[in-house]
């Protein structure tokens, strides 16, 4: 608890996440020792560290008094801006699943495991519900003659009170539904045992049909490969160069754009999301061709709209970091821009001196030029 008090944050909401439990195991009898397991357990902690932050995993256990030993850590959620953000590292279904498919490439390959499939539509039966249905016997139905027979409910002097028809029926129904209820329950575990078959076969069927349109994709990028590599060949050295480094500028511009796309700014600052909220209101127009938008224009206008709201500096400092028209810029230009924005708050912060100024001057020098009265 100390260090999950001196790691967390002085300012932040009431709701925030303040810590993550990972489980980290593997399925029964994957290791043949202890030692596998202890090998397993400390690159997992590493990718714990690499992923969070050494300092932001504040503990770790083993335990080993189980079936299956697994370890256990907790992590302070915090992000490169040292805001609590959980969602960054668990929010949504895609995060979740290319956070188990780094593990199993980084963690388990290097211990001979396996990743799941990926995406199974299959389901989780309950312990509970699986053995409770295994365990019940299955007896053969024997109503005995003598059980048909009405017994007696209350003994009287000269004749005893039997069960009544509908007493009888009650009473044969509550024998029969106990040497069935095994039978039902071997049939529900044939349902979920088909049923989970099916889901199998299914997932199977939409693995193969991906597999099928990535190996055409595949095959159609190697024959663009080809012509692109043809072309480039019969370019001069000084335009091979030049092309490269345009490829290089895209990408950062491609990246940003693609940031801006996912959830990671939900919990940040105003401005910025103000700035991602427009961002991604164009990019959703053009469909995600972010080539066919004029950054240039987009950055002029946001500035504009957001330096009413809070300043210059501010919304400078936004589209340095997050637009994608201000990704080539050198450290050199970035100072530049910095600069300039800190001259026209400036400005703009004398002239609204100088008006509140005006509009205190007029009383002000007609009460002290005022001449004195004689006698």
């Amino acid at each position: 608890m100390e260090k999950l008090k001196a790691r967390l944050p002085e300012k932040r909401r009431k709701d925030a996440v303040l810590a993550i439990e990972y489980f980290i195991g593997c399925s029964p009898d994957a290791f043949a020792s202890n030692e596998d397991y202890k090998a397993y357990f400390v690159d997992a902690l590493q990718w714990l560290r690499e992923r969070h932050g050494k300092e932001n995993v504040i503990a770790s256990s083993l335990h080993f008094d189980e079936t299956t030993p697994h370890m256990v850590a907790y992590v302070v959620p915090l992000d490169e801006s040292g805001k609590l953000n959980a969602k960054k590292f668990l929010g949504g279904r895609q995060t979740l699943s290319s956070m188990q498919s780094d593990f199993a490439k980084k963690v388990g390959e290097k211990h001979g495991l396996d990743r799941g499939i990926e995406r199974s539509t299959a389901r989780h039966t309950s312990i509970k519900e699986w053995y409770g249905a295994m365990n019940q016997s299955v007896a053969p139905i024997e109503i005995p003659a003598i059980a048909v027979a009405p017994k007696v409910t209350k003994k009287r002097f000269l004749r005893d009170e039997l069960e009544t028809p509908e007493q009888i029926a009650k009473r044969l129904s509550g024998g029969v539904n106990k040497i069935i209820k095994p039978v039902l329950a071997r049939s529900a575990v044939a349902d979920i045992e088909k049923k989970r078959s099916l889901e199998l076969q299914e997932t199977i069927k939409r693995v193969q049909r991906e597999l099928d349109k990535a190996k055409e994709r595949a095959r159609v990028a190697e024959v663009n490969a080809a012509n692109l590599r043809e072309v480039f060949q019969a370019l001069t050295p000084a335009e091979q160069k030049a092309l490269t480094e345009q490829a290089r500028k895209n990408m950062k511009i491609r990246k940003r754009c693609e940031k801006i796309m996912t959830e990671l700014y939900d919990h940040a600052t105003a401005p910025v999301r103000r700035f991602v909220a427009k961002a991604k209101t164009i990019l959703s127009g053009v469909a995600g061709k972010w080539w066919e938008i004029n950054w240039t224009h987009f950055d002029r206008e946001y500035l504009r709209a957001e330096a009413a709201l809070s300043s210059e500096l501010e919304a400078v400092k936004v589209l340095l970091d997050h637009s994608p028209g201000k990704a080539l810029l050198s450290k050199a230009e970035r100072m530049l821009q910095i600069s300039a924005a800190e001259k026209v708050d400036l400005q703009r912060q004398g002239q609204h001196q100088k008006a509140d100024s005006a509009q205190r001057a007029p009383s002000g020098v007609m009460a002290w030029q005022r001449p004195r009265q004689k006698g």
